[in-house]
């Protein structure tokens, strides 16, 4: 507890950065295990003088549905959740045109997502959510290890030595526009 005094939440979603003069991106996580599926949304503003900002604008997480589905399926429930996320966050900052990327370390979820085939009930009906609320190419693969959204799946987002999640999260560094 003694720790709480340390948080500050700011309420510049653009951490300062005039989105009309800086580069300003919108990148959602997702992740699942067997307990669980999360998905957060980060703001990444370059400005001008090369100033970067990341700010988390939402995060959302759920506990597995009693009947356990498969750790795909689980994967593509988050992709779900974050293709929703990402989409009210656009919309309500609709006036600056963001580009927005999406990242599963899923490649099951991805494959699902990026192809256009005939799929059973359960995928087909989630993968045409996702495809009425994103663009199948707004999709990338991130490694399990460098996904954000694993903390908020686990419920420890909150690191007392202050800075970087536990995780060691490369939004900063890897951008939309880097390799796949």
């Amino acid at each position: 507890m003694p720790y709480l005094r340390n948080i500050s939440v700011g309420r510049d979603t653009f951490g300062g950065c005039n989105p009309e003069q800086s580069l300003v991106e919108l990148h959602t996580f997702c992740d699942a295990s067997q307990d669980a599926y999360a998905a957060v949304v980060y703001l990444r503003a370059v400005d001008q003088d090369g100033q970067m900002s990341v700010q988390i604008v939402m995060a959302k997480s759920r506990l597995a549905p009693l009947k356990r589905p498969t750790i795909p399926r689980m994967e593509l429930l988050a992709c779900v959740i974050g293709a929703r996320l990402s989409n009210f966050v656009t919309d309500a900052v609709n006036s600056f045109q963001i580009p927005s990327f999406l990242w599963s370390d899923s490649t099951t979820a991805l494959s699902w997502i990026k192809g256009n085939d005939e799929w059973g009930t359960f995928v087909g009906n989630r993968v045409k959510e996702i495809y009425s609320l994103t663009k199948p190419e707004d999709w990338r693969h991130v490694p399990g290890a460098s996904n954000p959204a694993e903390a908020v799946r686990l419920s420890s987002c909150l690191n007392p030595d202050g800075g970087r999640d536990r995780h060691g999260c490369t939004i900063s560094q890897n951008t939309g526009r880097s390799k796949n």
